[in-house]
């Protein structure tokens, strides 16, 4: 339920991915999101190899505007990992996979805890 809510929060920033539709059955929720086209940032860095100082502000750029959205809604994305962004036709970037995300993280109120992908948490984690 938390990523429904972010899908639907997300159509206010142009840097996250957002969902088009979402119903539901008596067992499953259907959540239909933005295609993306050219696959994931992990795959583009694996295809172009090392970004130059322009493309790394570019992307650098657009992920700090996508987590400044979450953050001033309250939302923490805790698994922000290359295969969390999408790459549309455009070279533009989107931030995926609210699945972690915590709500209502608002003033001085703290996470505790890990959530993340192993391989991209911290050592002290």
């Amino acid at each position: 339920m938390v990523e429904r809510r972010v899908l639907q929060l997300a159509s206010g920033s142009p840097f996250l991915v957002h969902a088009d539709f979402g119903f539901q059955t008596k067992m499953n929720i259907f959540l239909g999101m933005q295609y993306m086209s050219c696959g994931d940032f992990y795959q583009l860095l694996h295809m172009k190899g090392p970004l130059d100082i322009t493309n790394a502000r570019f992307y650098a750029a657009e992920l700090v505007c996508g987590i400044q959205f979450l953050h001033s809604e309250g939302v923490i994305h805790r698994d922000l990992k290359p295969e969390n962004i999408l790459v549309a036709e455009t070279g533009h970037i989107k931030i995926t996979n609210y699945g972690l995300a915590l709500e209502n993280m608002h003033a001085e109120q703290t996470a505790t805890g890990f959530a993340g992908t192993e391989g991209y948490m911290t050592p002290d984690a």
